[in-house]
């Protein structure tokens, strides 16, 4: 009985200390993106934050373009620790924990980053910059989506010349999913 009720107790903190925001990222659109999204501190707070790596200045991850109109190439990143599993898989991000530190990458199997981690316990998914191609590598649009943190103005919706993006949250059973769609 009282390894039931450990292996109870251990369950539930798992539970209850645990990344609950997943990023799905949706291009419907006949364009490659390059790209790069983060997390900023909850409840407004700037900090920590984290990038896809190398850095946050460069659009470092290329995600391909839909196969067609009704199906798009889909990058799910479920915890922050799970970018090495994903369809579009990255090996570092970039994290800044405090505003005048110098960043730092970190390994995606960082501690900080597993579920319950301190990083992943304080921060949720803020941007998401991006610009499309043509298959000749010709940029279309320059396109930026964002919560809103740090004072910043939300942005939920951008259009450019030949694509649309959004931004939008679904709750469901206890977890939030955030996607990005791109059409």
């Amino acid at each position: 009985m009282r390894k039931l009720f450990l292996l109870f107790l251990i369950s539930l903190g798992h539970f209850l200390f645990s990344q609950t925001t997943s990023l799905i990222i949706n291009n419907y659109s006949p364009y490659q993106l390059n790209t790069r999204f983060g997390a900023s501190g909850l409840a407004g707070n700037c900090h920590p934050t984290l990038g896809s790596n190398p850095y946050t200045g460069n659009l470092n991850l290329t995600i391909p373009a839909a196969s067609s109109t009704t199906n798009p190439f889909v990058v799910a990143y479920p915890t922050y620790a799970s970018v090495i599993t994903s369809s579009v898989p990255f090996d570092y991000w970039f994290v800044r924990t405090l505003p005048n530190a110098n960043g730092q990458n970190r390994l995606w199997s960082n501690f900080s980053l597993a579920t319950g981690g301190a990083i992943a316990l304080n921060t949720n998914w803020s941007y998401f910059s991006f610009l499309t191609h043509t298959g000749n590598n010709s940029t279309v649009d320059d396109l930026y989506l964002e919560i809103g943190t740090c004072g910043t103005t939300p942005i939920f919706y951008d259009s450019g010349t030949n694509s649309d993006a959004e931004w939008f949250n679904i709750s469901s059973g206890g977890i939030t999913y955030t996607y990005v769609q791109i059409y």
